[in-house]
């Protein structure tokens, strides 16, 4: 993300994109590690779960140049 930021400039799209695609991974890792240490989720919680993760990914499929992560 710095190398967009020197290439592009801070307000950039591309350096925009390079930061939210960096902040996706991040939260990606973030929850990842939540679920690793988390007992097992009822089949309940693993539905509440997925409609809370649900509206980022359609959110970011929505900005140019941002990619979804995957599950």
């Amino acid at each position: 993300m710095a190398s967009a930021v020197r290439q592009y400039g801070p307000n950039d799209p591309r350096t925009r994109a390079a930061r939210d695609n960096w902040r996706g991974e991040s939260y990606l890792a973030a929850v990842a590690a939540a679920v690793a240490d988390a007992p097992p989720l009822s089949p309940d919680q693993r539905d509440r779960l997925a409609v809370l993760l649900r509206p980022a990914a359609v959110a970011a499929e929505q900005r140019p140049g941002v990619q979804a992560v995957a599950s």
